[in-house]
């Protein structure tokens, strides 16, 4: 199944509220208006059976994860101001410290100005690599995409938006994970992102 990005979209809004069903109104809650929703949603989409797992290793003596066992038993997603600390406090860091004078960081609200950080080596945007090892469904890959974006245009060397997008998702992100449906969810969120920027992208 491939929907067009612009069905999607519709899907997406209609779920989130933000647009009317037919003959009814909706609530604007934005429920799932956040890039991390598809995350969140699969993460509670198993917790039956993260539940099942965790049940029988308590009652079951001698009883360990295993195999299968592992995805839903370690499927847990960070918060989204946690997610935002981190990425801003390694790759925004990374970048302040290679242009200590860019405003960048002033609209990183977790960002920590006086940290004792080791010195980088001087790099272009475009070498810069972001890996998260356990990538899920790729909340810390989004948090990322924006901070590259910002980075790029900051950089003024490559500052068209179909441009920007291709280069952060074929040079910068990095993401693996045990869960193959993890990473097909974190893949069709990072496209979302870049069409966000780019309709029809």
């Amino acid at each position: 199944l491939r929907p067009s990005t612009a069905a999607l979209q519709r899907c997406v809004a209609l779920l989130s509220g933000t647009v009317p069903v037919t003959g009814r109104q909706t609530a604007d809650d934005g429920v799932f208006a956040a890039p991390d929703a598809l995350g969140w949603a699969y993460q509670y989409w198993n917790a039956e059976e993260k539940d099942r797992v965790f049940e029988r290793v308590r009652t079951v003596k001698g009883a360990k994860i295993t195999g299968a066992e592992i995805v839903p038993a370690t499927q847990l997603y960070t918060e989204p101001y946690m997610v935002k600390f981190l990425v801003q406090n390694s790759l925004g860091a990374y970048w302040q410290q290679l242009h200590p004078d860019s405003p960048l960081a002033d609209g990183w609200k977790y960002y920590v100005r006086d940290a004792d950080r080791a010195p980088v080596k001087a790099k272009n945007v475009e070498s810069m690599t972001f890996l998260d090892p356990a990538c899920g469904s790729g909340h810390f890959l989004l948090e990322a995409f924006d901070l590259f974006f910002q980075m790029y245009l900051a950089e003024g060397k490559v500052t068209e938006p179909e441009q920007v997008c291709r280069r952060i998702l074929e040079k910068n992100l990095y993401g693996i994970d045990i869960d193959e449906r993890a990473v097909q969810i974190a893949r069709a969120a990072l496209w979302m992102k870049a069409a966000e920027k780019v309709p029809g992208f």
